[in-house]
């Protein structure tokens, strides 16, 4: 689970902001509040709404946290620049570093992690064992001394394998990274731990940006009755008019794809692999290929029921509503968060969808997961939420933009409500920040209207 995330000096954040999922002292739906067995156990939520008005940054929040799992789990080549952007607005922010923190709880241990990076190098770099007040140094890093005072080595060759990788560290790759792709957890065996907290940046926690697809889905609508089931199901709840979703095989020979991708494909796909194949924006395949090297592929369809008729209708991805194929892209997300421990962040949640199925899904996803370490971080618009009685006040943020354009995170925990009744209100008022200041344009027109 994720404890805390911050972020200093990047895009439009050049203070420091925390985004926290520990809990308050509030008494109020202890069901969104996990425990661990940990003597040392810290209260998370399960759920955290980012609220700002246009440009104000949420969006460069997940940014930052997708920028960090990226540069985390894809090393960079030699010599090539860290995609990092800093603050851009001041000339000292410029010439400074970025940097990342992170807090997780990985099988009921808390870890720090973080490191501090130019888009030329990692200049610092750390990972901590968190034991209530206790702090262990696992490893640290200045430039390119890598010390270990948490790790005792068993043996002399484990102890030379890890300085061997400490030495050939890159700087512009993490020392973390460099540990997995060295394989340092299968030599040396104090140092596993670091293998569980890079599995939780790779598996737990993921990222979902509005135009974001899950390329698993697909693979698991032809592999998994029971998942193709649970999708038809989930989307008939929202009176979307889908019954259910197949695939329906079309000849590659009719799908255009150039010569040198198809060969690309044949080389890369082994037998019995999947890969998603998209055409244009919205119209998505599914490519096998088979034991003699020849290409298979499926389309996405919605499967509707056709007045008169026992036979049933199929419309093509791309004839689906804009909500429908959100919902389609967002059911993997709620499946999973309802099963297993996953955080996903979602970038405008609400886009294309209506207030009472937006209200749903979190409502749902608070209902239904209880005793699951799984947790749902929104961005969103939709303001009607805060008048949803389900909301804590420290699972609600807001994202402002100071006049120097630089990025405040604020908890309305933090606020004095004194028994406000009406948060949609308050906020929409600016008594928490993070609504657009709208100036008169009423001007827009003038030069066309005079010819110019």
């Amino acid at each position: 689970m994720l404890v805390r995330f911050s972020v200093e000096n990047y895009r439009c954040f050049r203070e420091r902001v925390e985004l926290s999922m520990v809990a308050t002292p509030l008494q109020s739906h202890p069901t969104h509040v996990v425990t661990g067995a940990s003597p040392h156990h810290i209260p998370l939520l399960k759920l955290a709404v980012i609220y700002g008005a246009n440009a104000s940054g949420k969006s460069n929040l997940v940014r930052a946290l997708e920028t960090a799992r990226r540069i985390i789990l894809s090393p960079a080549e030699a010599g090539k620049p860290l995609a990092l952007v800093p603050y851009k607005l001041d000339k000292e922010s410029l010439r400074k570093p970025t940097r990342f923190e992170f807090e997780i709880r990985v099988q009921d241990r808390y870890f720090a992690y973080g490191f501090v990076a130019s888009t030329r190098e990692v200049e610092e770099e750390w990972l901590y064992e968190l034991n209530g007040p206790d702090e262990v140094c696992l490893f640290e890093r200045q430039a390119k001394a890598i010390r270990a005072p948490g790790f005792q080595f068993v043996t002399e060759e484990e102890k030379q394998f890890f300085e061997f990788t400490a030495k050939g560290t890159l700087p512009n790759r993490l020392f973390l990274t460099e540990s997995r792709e060295r394989n340092l957890e299968q030599n040396v065996s104090t140092v596993r731990v670091l293998g569980d907290v890079i599995q939780w940046f790779q598996s737990n926690l993921q990222t979902i940006f509005p135009n974001s697809r899950l390329q698993g889905l697909a693979q698991e609508i032809k592999s998994n009755q029971i998942f193709k089931e649970e999708l038809g199901r989930y989307l008939r709840c929202f009176d979307t008019g889908v019954e259910g979703i197949d695939l329906d095989e079309v000849a590659v020979a009719q799908l255009g794809i150039p010569e040198e991708i198809g060969q690309k494909l044949r080389e890369e796909l082994k037998e019995g692999d999947a890969a998603l194949f998209e055409l244009g924006a919205t119209v998505r395949m599914l490519v096998t290929r088979d034991s003699a090297g020849n290409l298979h592929a499926w389309r996405l369809v919605f499967r509707h029921n056709q007045r008169g008729s026992t036979e049933p209708l199929f419309f093509d991805f791309t004839e689906e509503s804009d909500g429908t194929r959100r919902l389609t892209d967002l059911a993997p997300v709620m499946i999973r968060l309802l099963s297993s421990e996953h955080v996903f962040v979602v970038d405008e949640f609400d886009r294309s969808l209506h207030p009472e199925i937006a209200h749903s899904l979190i409502a749902n996803f608070l209902q239904h997961s209880v005793g699951q370490s799984s947790q749902f971080i929104v961005t969103t618009h939709e303001t009607t939420l805060l008048q949803q009685h389900f909301l804590r006040p420290d699972e609600v943020w807001f994202v402002e933009k100071k006049p120097n354009q630089g990025a405040t995170l604020v908890s309305l925990a933090e606020y004095q409500l004194n028994g406000s009744k009406d948060l949609q209100k308050d906020y929409l008022q600016g008594r928490f920040g993070g609504v657009p200041v709208v100036q008169d344009f009423s001007w827009l027109g003038e030069s066309h209207a005079k010819g110019t």
